[in-house]
């Protein structure tokens, strides 16, 4: 995710506390939703990918949804969290030092 992504989760968070915060938009894998969690969104949207998967026929779009939870959840393993609650309060991905001038 780049820092462009980052920051503008926290804008987002700070502006709206309390709306939820949809990822969406690049997300194309386990590992970018696990990021957009991290970083604290509330739910994560894949259309892109499952359309083109889908378009090949149902058993490729199951095959892409198998593939994507099952990332998701090597992610959520290898980063200690048994659930997205906890990858939610992760302290590993939460702030983007501002670039030097």
């Amino acid at each position: 995710m780049s820092d462009q992504g980052c920051r503008g989760a926290q804008r987002a968070r700070t502006a709206a506390p309390f709306a939820p915060l949809i990822a969406s938009g690049g997300i194309g894998n386990g590992i970018d939703a696990a990021k957009a969690l991290a970083l604290g969104a509330d739910l994560v949207g894949i259309a892109g990918p499952f359309l083109r998967a889908a378009d090949r026929g149902e058993v490729f779009a199951m095959r892409f949804a198998r593939e994507l939870t099952e990332t998701l959840r090597i992610a959520m393993f290898t980063l200690g969290h048994r659930n997205v609650a906890e990858l939610q309060a992760t302290p590993h991905l939460t702030t983007v030092p501002p670039h030097a001038s």
